[in-house]
């Protein structure tokens, strides 16, 4: 509330929602971005809190962070991307997600994980890519944590293969140490 005549002997005109009025004050002061208030004749204005933002003075709510976005800090101005390897697949997070293993963020801002896909595999959480089956292993399945060593009287000669192959007539695969 706020006084807005000399000599009046009541302080009876509240300060609309998006703005306050600090003891004394002879007027009403928009929020600041990143503050907000949802009620009239407020002493002062709240932070936005973790997972939301507000751009613009005289708020009276904050918005939430978009998909891909995350904000830690309350008070903000604004959301962040995720990193690569995180994702934010719901709106208002305060961080972003790490990917699974089997999965992977290769751009900012992403709102889902994708699958490595076969003859490739992301053995832990929060990676950016996928690696290739290496040498003598392989896996034809999508979301790999690992690839399978070929099997005695199998092989496989390429990086990236989503299958072994078998041994012909007459070849074997020799024992590694």
């Amino acid at each position: 509330y706020f006084g807005a005549t000399a000599g009046a002997s009541t302080c009876d005109t509240p300060c609309e929602p998006g703005t306050f009025s600090l003891e004394g004050r002879h007027a009403c002061d928009e929020c600041r971005a990143g503050t907000y208030t949802d009620q009239q004749g407020q002493p002062r204005c709240q932070p936005c809190e973790r997972g939301h933002y507000q751009n613009e003075t005289g708020a009276t709510s904050c918005v939430a962070c978009p998909l891909g976005q995350a904000r830690r800090e309350t008070g903000a101005t604004g959301c962040e991307d995720c990193d690569l390897g995180t994702y934010a697949g719901t709106e208002g997070l305060a961080e972003c997600v790490l990917c699974e293993a089997g999965r992977f963020a290769n751009g900012t801002g992403a709102s889902v994980c994708d699958r490595c896909a076969p003859g490739s595999f992301a053995a832990a959480r929060g990676l950016p890519t996928c690696d290739p089956c290496t040498l003598g292993t392989a896996t034809g399945e999508l979301e790999q944590e690992r690839c399978t060593p070929c099997s005695k009287g199998w092989y496989q000669n390429t990086t990236g293969g989503d299958e072994c192959r078998y041994c012909g007539g007459g070849y074997y695969t020799a024992d590694i140490t």
